[in-house]
């Protein structure tokens, strides 16, 4: 699935909260690994809307950095006003 399409309510296919989704080849953007809640955030970088989205992964360590690129499977839920 695209982050376009899982930012985007108005997106057709746009998942509801509590489904599982994959997001294959986004870009590593950032790393949050300060507080109790660790993630990191990943870009399409070949959509011009709607394009990043952030991945909680808990209080565990973050094991990614900037600039790698990865496959995403977890659950769509908001977190902090953002799906």
């Amino acid at each position: 699935m695209s982050i376009p399409t899982l930012r985007n309510p108005a997106a057709a296919g746009h998942p509801s909260a509590g489904t599982w989704v994959t997001v294959e080849g986004a870009i590593v953007t950032g790393v949050k690994s300060a507080g109790a809640t660790h993630g990191f955030f990943i870009q399409d970088a070949s959509a011009k809307e709607w394009a990043a989205t952030f991945v909680v992964v808990g209080a565990v360590p973050v094991a990614v950095a900037p600039g790698a690129v990865v496959t995403v499977t977890g659950k769509l839920s908001p977190y902090r006003g953002f799906d």
